[in-house]
C-alpha cells in the first residue's frame, strides 16, 4: 500500500536562514525536496516557493567536459565569483591535484574523480547559479 509520508505540513522558512531537514529513512525528506523542486505532484493543498531554487543532488551528476564547465553549466565565467566559489567549496586543493586543474576532463558520471571531488563540484555548480534557495 502507498503511504503518504507528508501530510498536514505547514513550512515557512525566513529568508537568510539555514534550515536542515532531518529524519529517519522513509520519513519524506527527499519527497519534501522533490515537492519544492516541483518534481513530485501535490496530492492536496498548495505550495509556494518564493525565489530561485538551486539544487545539489545527493548523488552528484557530472557530464563529459572539463571540471570548470561542470561548475559553470552554461553560465558565463566570472573570474572573481568562480574563485570565491572554488574556495568556499574546498576545491582549490583538488584542482592542484588534478593534472590540468579545473580544465581537467571529467569522464562520464565523473568516473575519474573521487566521490568527494564529485560532491564538491556538484555543490559548486549549485552555488554558482546564484539562487535564493539552495537545496
Amino acid at each position: 500500500p502507498i503511504v503518504d509520508t507528508l501530510t498536514n505540513i505547514t513550512l515557512n522558512i525566513a529568508p537568510g536562514t539555514l534550515c536542515a531537514v532531518v529524519g529517519q529513512v522513509g520519513a519524506g525528506k527527499s519527497s519534501l525536496l522533490n515537492l519544492i523542486l516541483r518534481e513530485l505532484p501535490l496530492n492536496s493543498g498548495s505550495l509556494e516557493v518564493h525565489g530561485r531554487v538551486s539544487y545539489a543532488s545527493q548523488e552528484p551528476w557530472l557530464f563529459v567536459s572539463t571540471v570548470r564547465n561542470n561548475i559553470l553549466f552554461g553560465l558565463p565565467y566570472e573570474r572573481a565569483k568562480y574563485k570565491n566559489i572554488v574556495d568556499s567549496c574546498a576545491l582549490k586543493k583538488d584542482f592542484e591535484l588534478l593534472q590540468n586543474g579545473d580544465r581537467t576532463l571529467v569522464g562520464e558520471r565523473g568516473v575519474s574523480l573521487s566521490g568527494g571531488q564529485r560532491a564538491r563540484i556538484n555543490l559548486a555548480r549549485s552555488v554558482y547559479r546564484e539562487a535564493d534557495i539552495y537545496l
